[in-house]
């Protein structure tokens, strides 16, 4: 334990993976105490083991790795899946595994999509329109939620299309829009003011 009962925090510099390997030890050394000493079953990996590491690669920033695991996930014969997309689309290459995801015949939900689209307004206020286009992909299959309206709205503002921005907030029903989305057509209401004042 640390003092105080607190929770050793992870150093920034140290990598993921080192982590992850103390703790199969030490579950391994556990496993092994339990069975009497003897070496503990070596468990196949399987999609939902790859979804976890895939994510958890994502989440510490360690992009290239969680591409690694998803090509040796693939050499494995496992099919990635929606869940396995939506850790990815959290990555600067988004758009890339969005691709896959369509060549795959894998149907998007809405938390890949709004990671997408705001994945791409990272990359550049020039590629609203291609958000816009996901966007309105999701208006037609149906998964529009508050995360893809917010993140819809904050493409287009940074973008300076607050025209856009207002019209799919006036347009978008009550249960797919929260806070956020009302402070985000609030700014372009006040943007598209200034503009027109000038």
């Amino acid at each position: 334990g640390t003092p105080g009962g607190r929770l050793a925090r992870r150093s920034p510099g140290r990598p993921l993976g080192r982590d992850a390997s103390m703790i199969a030890r030490a579950m391994e050394t556990e496993a092994g105490a339990e069975a009497g000493g003897r070496p503990p079953p070596r468990v196949a990996p399987n999609a939902i083991m790859y979804n976890a590491l895939i994510n958890a690669c994502v989440n510490g920033g360690e992009h290239k790795r969680a591409v690694e695991l998803l090509a040796q996930m693939q050499r494995e014969r496992l099919r990635p899946d929606v869940i396995t997309f939506s850790s990815l689309a959290k990555s600067p290459y988004a758009h890339k595994f969005l691709e896959m995801m369509q060549h795959m015949g894998i149907e998007p939900n809405s938390y890949t999509l709004s990671s997408v689209i705001a994945q791409e307004t990272k990359r550049g206020a020039e590629h609203w329109e291609t958000s816009l286009a996901l966007y309105n992909n999701a208006m037609e299959s149906g998964e529009v939620t508050y995360a893809v309206t917010n993140a819809i709205i904050a493409a287009l503002n940074k973008a300076g299309q607050w025209k856009r921005a207002l019209n799919i907030f006036q347009h978008t029903p009550d249960a797919q829009m929260d806070g956020t989305s009302h402070s985000g057509a609030m700014y372009a209401a006040l943007r598209l003011k200034r503009y027109q004042d000038c």
